[in-house]
């Protein structure tokens, strides 16, 4: 951050905090946006919104706008903050999805997701001192497409599947019949 921004390891850090503090609520928006919408719908919506971010991070690396510090701070809060939608959903997924037990299915969601940790980590190293390190934020963007893609056909399969076992993301026909009410704010299937 400091040789392509000038940003410092306190300033860029503090975001990180911020932005860390300010999502915590958006664990249980996440609940109920996956209640009303479906996991993968939700999933496919926060990887979509990390790689816009991150796209827009790869911009700044490689054209250095004005208002760049700027930008970079929102995009980096924004990017930090769609991390418990996609937390939420993809345990949502995982759980609906596995024929394993609950314990053993998130063991080897952890287990995966260490995995990807460490290849990004490695890979993004590897990138940063072959092209340089304004190149790793295109890079992520990148793989982010690609995980992008994958949520939406995860998406249009599960949609796909509802629709012809007559299911719905939020519960039963019944469940989705009854007016829930959040705050005021009443829906109804």
């Amino acid at each position: 951050m400091h040789r392509v921004f000038r940003v410092g390891i306190e300033t860029s850090s503090g975001v990180i905090s911020l932005a860390t503090f300010v999502g915590l609520p958006l664990y249980a928006a996440s609940g109920l946006l996956i209640r009303r919408f479906g996991s993968s719908l939700i999933f496919a919506g926060g990887i979509g919104c990390r790689c816009l971010c991150l796209s827009g991070l790869g911009y700044l690396f490689l054209y250095h706008p004005i208002g760049q510090r700027v930008s970079l701070f929102l995009l980096a809060t924004a990017f930090q903050m769609f991390w418990p939608i996609i937390s939420v959903s993809i345990n949502d997924q995982v759980f609906r999805a596995s024929t394993l037990g609950r314990g053993l299915s998130a063991g080897v969601l952890g287990s995966v997701g260490a995995l990807a940790s460490v290849a990004g980590a490695l890979l993004s190293g590897f990138v940063a001192d072959r092209v340089g390190y304004a190149s790793v934020a295109a890079f992520a963007a990148f793989f982010s497409g690609l995980a992008f893609t994958l949520a939406i056909r995860i998406y249009r399969k599960s949609r796909d599947d509802d629709e012809t076992s007559g299911a719905y993301p939020g519960g039963s026909r019944e469940q989705q019949h009854k007016v829930m009410s959040i705050r005021g704010w009443k829906r109804t299937r």
